[in-house]
């Protein structure tokens, strides 16, 4: 009989302020050509900010990924209104 164990993992919000350090590290470990002033700019200084952020945790706690969603105006005719991309 084979048995089987279930990882679970934990995907939440983040605050790029507050995990900016630990997001960085996980760049750093899986990016080899990453540049630490992208990071400043995609969440501190682009010109749509706030952008959302999520990252993942392996079930040891330590990250394992992250993600980003940036947002954009668009006009649609005469509407305009906000984008994630």
């Amino acid at each position: 009989m084979r048995t089987m164990s279930l990882l679970t993992y934990e995907v939440r919000r983040a605050d790029p302020g507050v995990e900016r350090q630990d997001i960085l590290e996980l760049w750093r470990r899986n990016l080899p050509h990453f540049d630490p002033d992208r990071y400043s700019w995609l969440y501190q200084t682009n010109p749509t900010v706030p952008v959302s952020a999520w990252t993942i945790a392996s079930p040891h706690g330590g990250l394992i990924g992250s993600a980003g969603l940036i947002s954009r105006k668009l006009r649609i005719g005469t509407q305009e209104s906000r984008w994630g991309q």
